[in-house]
């Protein structure tokens, strides 16, 4: 599984299940690509984009 998932939404609240996804990513550079290609993708209307990664322990830690 690849360590850091990238989201991104369009309301300033996010999607319940899957709906702001944009993928897994390796290594974080990649993640912070395309988070920031989906919230800025001509005519997109996403608000707000974000990283996380799973922390050595198996925890979820929000980067962004």
């Amino acid at each position: 599984m690849k360590r850091f998932h990238a989201f991104a939404g369009m309301l300033y609240y996010p999607c319940s299940g899957l709906g702001d996804y944009v993928g897994s990513y390796e290594p974080e550079e990649e993640a912070r690509k395309a988070a920031s290609k989906a919230k800025h993708k001509e005519g997109s209307s996403y608000a707000w984009s974000t990283i996380l990664a799973h922390d050595e322990d198996g925890s979820l830690v929000e980067l962004d």
